[in-house]
């Protein structure tokens, strides 16, 4: 998690891949027993905050929720490092 923590301190990627960055590194540590995706998507959101305070409002666990299973599928490709496919549904996705 330091590093991880080190990596929004003091890298000057975009915050929008700081965000996506830090919600899948958070889901791999998976600190915590239980709620990992949602602290995640909390801090992902904070990170996010700092560009545009407005982008609170996204409905991000409203999202998660009603498409759920499509969520875990995505978060799949992530895991097994598929990334072309993980952006492809992400894109037909929205």
């Amino acid at each position: 998690m330091s590093e991880l923590l080190n990596y929004l301190a003091t890298r000057e990627d975009n915050l929008m891949i700081k965000s996506c960055v830090f919600h899948y590194e958070m889901e791999t540590i998976h600190p915590f027993m239980d709620g990992n995706e949602r602290m995640a998507r909390l801090w992902q959101t904070i990170i996010m905050m700092k560009k545009n305070p407005l982008l609170e409002f996204l409905p991000n666990e409203e999202k998660v929720r009603n498409t759920q299973s499509q969520y875990y599928i995505y978060y799949q490709y992530l895991i097994n490092k598929e990334y072309q496919l993980y952006l492809l549904n992400i894109c037909l996705t929205f």
